[in-house]
């Protein structure tokens, strides 16, 4: 096995509980770019969660190492058959970081490493997972109908870009069919808020969209 120096992104934040909004951006596009090569190669993770985040110093700070693909599994494309990956019944993956097709035991694709990393990176910026809950069962249920507040809310700051908040909300929708497809869209938002081209940002776009108006949600023209 290849010898890494450096610690987990969960060490990081046991000791800095959150961290700045553009380091928190460096690691997850990294951790994008080594998710949206598996994926492409058939592979899902199953087991998204900072322990499983290595940063290196070398060859510069924050170098990302994925790890730990014990769980891995081939799978299908987003909206097939997903037999291959699990089968229907079989809990797989981290409780704070599972995906709500997972908890409930049903077919999931690699759009459920996007949930996890959505997860993580929610908790990176705020300092607490976007679910917690007392038991396991508590916490699977909030998975599956629970929205996490939005991190601009949580945690009171005008520096926290709306936007921010809409590739959350993106990437952790509780419908597959309603995130990022690929890695590789849910990267490419992450990168535009990283280089200030917010007006580019598709889940932006998605929210500007729509016009709520008294409960109902109305497409602009």
């Amino acid at each position: 096995m290849e010898y890494l120096e450096g610690c987990t992104l969960r060490d990081v934040i046991n000791k800095h509980t959150r961290l700045p909004l553009d380091r928190a951006l460096n690691v997850i596009v990294q951790v994008c770019d080594a998710m949206n090569f598996a994926h492409q190669h058939g592979v899902v993770h199953r087991d998204m969660k900072p322990n499983n985040v290595m940063l290196l110093d070398e060859p510069k700070p924050d170098f990302v190492k994925l790890l730990d693909f014990g769980l891995a599994r081939l799978h299908a494309a987003p909206g097939e058959s997903g037999a291959k990956l699990t089968r229907t019944g079989a809990l797989i993956g981290s409780m704070y970081y599972m995906s709500p097709e997972q908890c409930q035991g049903m077919e999931a694709d690699s759009r459920a490493d996007i949930y996890a990393l959505g997860c993580m990176l929610y908790e990176i910026i705020s300092g607490e997972p976007p679910v917690v809950a007392d038991n396991p069962i508590a916490m699977m249920q909030k998975h599956v109908h629970d929205t996490p507040i939005s991190l601009s809310i949580k945690l009171g700051q005008k520096n926290i870009p709306r936007e921010l908040d809409d590739i959350l909300r993106k990437a952790m929708a509780k419908e597959p069919a309603a995130r990022y497809q690929t890695m590789e869209e849910f990267r490419h938002d992450l990168q535009l808020l990283q280089w200030g081209k917010t007006r580019d940002i598709k889940a932006s776009t998605d929210r500007r969209s729509v016009l709520n108006f008294f409960g109902l949600r109305l497409p602009l023209g």
